[in-house]
């Protein structure tokens, strides 16, 4: 939710609980960083049009996480330049330093070139200004960019990690004064290599057993990629193994790629730099596709950020599986809760049945709010849940035991952007008992979180303002819990 943006009526799709810009294009987040207590957002911006370009860095702060408020840009288009995605760190003086790329554009495509720069905050990041002399790197290249930079207590220095989309690779600086940078390594092809490769993040992330218990910590490298995903279009992939503070080295093999999301809609997360140590950390990303971005039905603002996760690595059959969940903010709705164990909801309204019996095997159709979340437990062989968007117009999202397969499925969901906006997406869960499922629906996109988070799915859909309402079909969930988000 944007702070001072209006509910409009008329605007049926701008979302209640996920990030916006007032009016104008955004993309992927830049510089997710905890500063002076407060979450502070950067992305790229263009302020002057709802379609790509004049590429700035916008910039929004939360106390939060949920609620917003969007501020003036922070790093605006130069003269010769726009200012690419990258990432933010802070430096021991107490100032911001925001790293990204600068897009140096030209008429000729061969002509362009892209290096890594640095501007550096002592306003607690409402205004940047040059570090020394820009850029810190250049290696005279087409496509270089979206640098992810952090400090490796070990060895004492910077790292950047910056992608080399068509080779399918990123590169590994490192440097003790943020101005001489010297390259340590590379990694990759590896993994999902069809399509170019953006938006590098290396972390480390505490790894828990499987009752969440800690136990290490590893690394991962997470990158993004268009096209090529399981989905269609652009997605995320991810590694885990270790880094030294020169290369990182996988645990695993590389050949089959692990999907940060299995919907459509997920692309450029970062996670948020300068967290207290816990053992999970928070990360977000641009909730969209590049198959279909430019196109999506909305207005005065295009483009929004998924709702920002609690990750972590948990140990699943001796590998190290990336888990997501919603942040805490979530856990206290605004709105009043609706209970259920077994066939029976208890509400402020009375009870309903939330699917049929013997003696009327029609299911209850419980009519919810514009943002809502939906928590349950699925036993027996599977479970169908129908959140519907009045008439015909629903996203179906279904567990089958026996396929050991969910599925969420928007072909219905309304308005498509184009013709390229797919309709049914899966993923494997090889599980024999309870799953939990955990849905968050906005005006415009389902968040569907499973097995205790290891399968995600983030979906755009562009239904029409009206009824919304919620039906579960199949096997007996055993329990179920349904909360207002406004």
């Amino acid at each position: 939710m944007v702070d001072s943006v209006p509910n409009d009526a008329g605007d049926a799709h701008r979302p209640l609980v996920h990030f916006t810009a007032r009016r104008h294009w955004i993309n992927d987040p830049n510089g997710p960083i905890v500063h002076g207590n407060r979450r502070h957002l950067f992305f790229q911006h263009n302020p002057n049009g709802l379609e790509w370009g004049d590429i700035s860095w916008g910039h929004a702060v939360s106390d939060d996480l949920v609620t917003w408020q969007e501020l003036p840009v922070a790093i605006p288009v130069a003269d010769d330049h726009m200012i690419f995605s990258g990432s933010a760190a802070a430096l021991p003086d107490g100032s911001i330093a925001a790293f990204y790329t600068g897009h140096r554009h030209a008429d000729d495509p061969l002509r362009v070139r892209q290096d890594q720069r640095i501007a550096v905050s002592r306003d607690g990041g409402a205004t940047f200004e040059p570090f020394g002399a820009d850029p810190v790197i250049d290696l005279d290249l087409v496509d270089f960019r979206d640098p992810n930079v952090f400090w490796h207590a070990p060895t004492e220095r910077w790292v950047m990690v910056v992608s080399l989309p068509d080779r399918r690779q990123v590169i590994v600086f490192g440097s003790t004064d943020l101005v001489t940078w010297g390259e340590c390594s590379r990694f990759g092809p590896a993994g999902a290599t069809i399509g170019i490769w953006e938006c590098p993040a290396l972390f480390e992330l505490p790894a828990l057993d499987r009752e969440r218990r800690f136990t290490a910590t590893r690394w991962v490298l997470k990158i993004d990629h268009n096209p090529g995903h399981v989905s269609g279009g652009s997605g995320g992939q991810y590694f885990v193994g270790d880094f030294d503070g020169f290369t990182f080295v996988p645990d695993h093999p590389t050949t089959e790629p692990r999907w940060v999301d299995w919907g459509a809609d997920f692309y450029g997360a970062l996670p948020f730099a300068g967290e207290p140590p816990t053992n999970e950390r928070t990360w977000i990303a641009w909730m969209s596709n590049w198959d279909y971005a430019h196109d999506t039905p909305t207005s005065p603002w295009r483009g929004a950020m998924s709702l920002p996760r609690r990750i972590a690595l948990v140990e699943r059959a001796g590998e190290h599986v990336l888990v997501q969940r919603p942040v805490d903010a979530l856990d206290h709705p605004s709105g009043t809760a609706t209970e259920s164990v077994g066939s029976v909801a208890s509400s402020g309204r009375g009870t309903a049945r939330w699917w049929g019996d013997a003696a009327d095997p029609t299911p209850s159709v419980v009519e919810v709010a514009d943002a809502y979340r939906l928590r349950l437990l699925v036993g027996g062989a599977g479970v169908t849940i129908r959140l519907g968007f009045g008439g015909d117009t629903a996203v179906t999202v279904s567990f089958d035991r026996g396929a050991q397969t969910l599925t969420v499925d928007r072909s219905a969901s309304g308005e498509y952007p184009n013709e390229r906006f797919s309709g049914i997406h899966s993923a494997p869960v090889p599980t024999d008992g309870p799953l939990d499922l955990d849905v968050v629906v906005d005006r415009s996109s389902v968040e569907v979180f499973a097995d205790q988070g290891a399968v995600v799915f983030t979906e755009l859909i562009f239904p029409p303002a009206g009824r919304r309402t919620v039906t579960i079909t199949g096997a007996d969930p055993g329990s179920i819990r349904l909360d207002s988000l406004v």
